[in-house]
Order: C-alpha cells, then sequence, then structure tokens
C-alpha cells in the first residue's frame, strides 16, 4: 500500500524530491515491490521515458529512483521498461549523463542481451565512454564492464559500433589514471573482447583512438612478469599492485594477447578465454 500511495503521488506531481526518496528506501532488493511500484499508472514514463526529464520536478531524486529500479529488474520488469523507453537515446542519456549509474545499465545488458544492439545503436557506446572519461572513480569499472558486456554478447555487425566514440581511447585513459588491480582488470577483459571479436578494427580503431595503448599495455606486462609494481615515482601511471588481482594470471595471459596483436604478432597471439 505504502509504494502505491507513494508511487502515485510521485506521478501526480510529476516527480519530487519527497515522495523519490521513500521509494528508493522501499525498494530493498524484492522483485515483488518492484513489481507493485511498475503497476502504478504512468510510473513507468516518469522514470524511463528521457523525452519527459524537461517536466519532471525533483530530477535527481527521480534519477536515483530510476537507477535503483535498473539495479532490481527482472526479466518480466525489465522489459516493462524497455517497452516504456529505458534504451531510448533520450534515456540513455538521462540515466548515464550522472556519475554512478554506469553499474545499472552494465546490470541491464547482463541481464538482457537480446536488447544490447538496440543500445548501442542508440548511443551506449558514446555514454560509457563519457562515463570512463569523468573523475567519478566508481563509474569506471563499471562502465568499462558495460562496454566489453555489450561488445562480448553483441552481433558481428554491431561489434565496430561499440569501438566508436573515443570507447578505445576511454579504456587507455582508465589504465592511465586507475592503480587499483580491480579496475585495470576489468579494462582488460574489456579490451580482449574488442580484440576477439575483430582484431583487424580493434588493431585500427586502438592506434587511431589510443596510439599510446600498447606502449603501457606492454609495461603492464613487465610489471605482472616481475609479480609487483617496483617503487615508482609520483605520478607514474603503472604503479599499481597486480598481486592484488584475484585472476592475475588471467590478465598476464590478456595483456600478453594484447600486446601481441596490437604489436601486429598475430601469428603467436594465442587468444585467453
Amino acid at each position: 500500500a505504502l509504494i502505491t500511495t507513494v508511487g502515485r503521488a510521485l506521478v501526480d506531481r510529476q516527480g519530487d524530491e519527497h515522495s523519490a526518496p521513500v521509494l528508493c528506501a522501499a525498494m530493498d532488493g524484492s522483485s515483488g515491490r518492484l513489481e507493485t511500484l511498475f503497476a502504478v499508472p504512468g510510473i513507468l514514463g516518469l522514470l524511463f521515458d528521457g523525452r519527459a526529464r524537461g517536466a519532471r520536478r525533483g530530477e535527481p531524486c527521480v534519477h536515483e529512483l530510476a537507477v535503483r529500479c535498473c539495479e532490481l529488474m527482472s526479466d518480466s520488469t525489465l522489459a516493462q521498461a524497455v517497452a516504456a523507453g529505458l534504451l531510448r537515446p533520450e534515456t540513455l542519456s538521462y540515466i548515464l549523463g550522472r556519475g554512478g549509474s554506469a553499474t545499472a545499465l552494465r546490470n541491464v545488458i547482463v541481464k538482457a542481451p537480446q536488447y544490447v544492439g538496440e543500445a548501442i545503436r542508440n548511443g551506449l557506446p558514446e555514454h560509457c565512454a563519457r562515463a570512463m572519461f569523468r573523475s567519478y572513480r566508481p563509474d569506471h569499472a563499471a562502465a568499462a564492464e558495460c562496454i566489453g558486456t555489450a561488445a562480448r554478447v553483441c552481433a558481428p555487425s554491431d561489434v565496430v559500433a561499440c569501438m566508436r566514440f573515443g570507447v578505445l581511447a576511454a579504456l587507455a585513459d582508465v589504465l592511465g589514471k586507475r592503480d587499483d588491480a580491480l579496475v585495470r582488470a576489468t579494462v582488460v577483459v574489456a579490451l580482449c573482447v574488442f580484440a576477439t571479436r575483430d582484431e583487424a578494427a580493434f588493431v585500427r580503431k586502438a592506434r587511431a583512438q589510443a596510439p599510446e595503448l600498447a606502449a603501457k599495455l606492454s609495461r603492464m606486462c613487465d610489471v605482472v612478469a616481475k609479480g609487483s609494481a617496483p617503487p615508482l615515482p609520483p605520478g607514474n601511471s603503472i604503479g599499481w599492485r597486480p598481486d592484488l588481482d584475484p585472476d592475475v594470471e588471467g590478465t598476464a595471459l590478456r595483456l600478453s594477447f594484447l600486446t601481441d596483436v596490437l604489436h601486429g604478432s598475430t601469428g603467436k597471439a594465442v587468444h585467453p578465454r
């Protein structure tokens, strides 16, 4: 009853700073509660029709609620959100336009790969690249995983589209500014997905967007081979601890594969799984 009552109030007021936080708190992970909220007439359009954002009040609070819903969706509620406009260009821009929201779209792609082609065509790569270029640190790994997942499950004809809008430059940028082993490992996985799905396009796009990527990956290979990072001067972009990566052996194989690909040693490159 509470969710229905507050949901109706949110729709009647076209979003406000009081109702949305109450609903966020009520979304405790129960799919039943999300289904109850989505049954409120008008709520899906309010949350997921990006074309209506200018008419909403309490915009940050409504955005937070939309992101929270994306994190909790089941197959059925996700289908409802997509039908309401979740993957429209305007809505992708709205959802990914604020820090901390890349995780939400990553969850959507993981749960519903059948929608990935639509998301790619409607601007997902561009928004993931922007999220990685942003200074909001939690977005980096989530955006890298999101675009990597999209590239892995999309149709072959969509792989090159995933590398548009400076995506490879953004991934290289994260490697240069983040010393977190797990973030770097996530970026390396995403790069491997591109390289394994369309090697020629990956090499071409990497050289155009991120000519420094091959050198960065080679230095990372050297550090991994030594088992841990040596003392490095402040600001060194390879000063991370590979021993904190739980899959350091897998990361080492992927780095070796990527450096072989980018240096043209395709004859000895072994595609990591």
